[in-house]
């Protein structure tokens, strides 16, 4: 292309490069530009997951096994799709096996394990753990207004969190059951609309 020259500062000419629209053969395939989009999306999931506590390849697992469209993806593909080591991969497999986020499957055919993300596993580990943090911020509180005493204004503050937390471990089966309940409506209105365009 023709650079076309222009003055900059201290009037010292400056080539400018003309942007035309990139040929046909430049435009990317478009399964390249679907996974560099998968790609990005990856990352972008995978470090709010980091910011929720899971350790930076965990996280990465994870949102690869979220996103993928395959059923399952064994070790050696999540290592290829992540540029990492298998072990890392390893590592990262067996934490989430462990939380019960992710589970083994059999594969006929394969002497290879195969992994997907378990159906209810994602959100159950997720509940679980803040359950346990609810339960810890509940005897903190409790043991907090019995040192300074409940009368007292840090006594006040602490009480209200006491039963703020006391309320929302009450509350967390019955968001649970609620939401068994939407998920369940939402599956069957997609199943239908999905046999009916058969």
């Amino acid at each position: 292309m023709r650079p076309e020259a222009s003055r900059g500062a201290g009037g010292a000419e400056v080539a400018i490069e003309l942007i035309s629209q990139p040929s046909s053969d430049a435009v990317p395939e478009s399964g390249d530009a679907d996974e560099a989009i998968r790609a990005d999306f990856r990352e972008r999931f995978a470090l709010v997951m980091t910011n929720w506590g899971l350790q930076r390849m965990v996280a990465r697992v994870y949102a690869a096994l979220v996103v993928t469209e395959s059923p399952t993806l064994t070790m050696p593909e999540l290592a290829e799709l992540l540029q990492a080591s298998a072990g890392a991969i390893s590592g990262a497999v067996k934490s989430l096996t462990t939380i019960g986020i992710v589970e083994r499957v059999p594969a006929p055919g394969s002497r290879r394990d195969h992994y997907r993300i378990a159906d209810n596993g994602w959100y159950e580990a997720m509940l679980e753990k803040n359950k346990q943090v609810v339960q810890q911020m509940i005897d903190l509180a409790a043991d907090g207004v019995g040192k300074v005493g409940e009368d007292s204004v840090a006594g006040h503050r602490l009480a209200e969190m006491r039963d703020f937390y006391s309320f929302i471990s009450a509350e967390m089966p019955t968001m649970l059951s609620h939401w068994e309940r939407a998920r369940d409506e939402r599956r069957a209105a997609r199943q239908a609309s999905s046999d009916a365009e058969a």
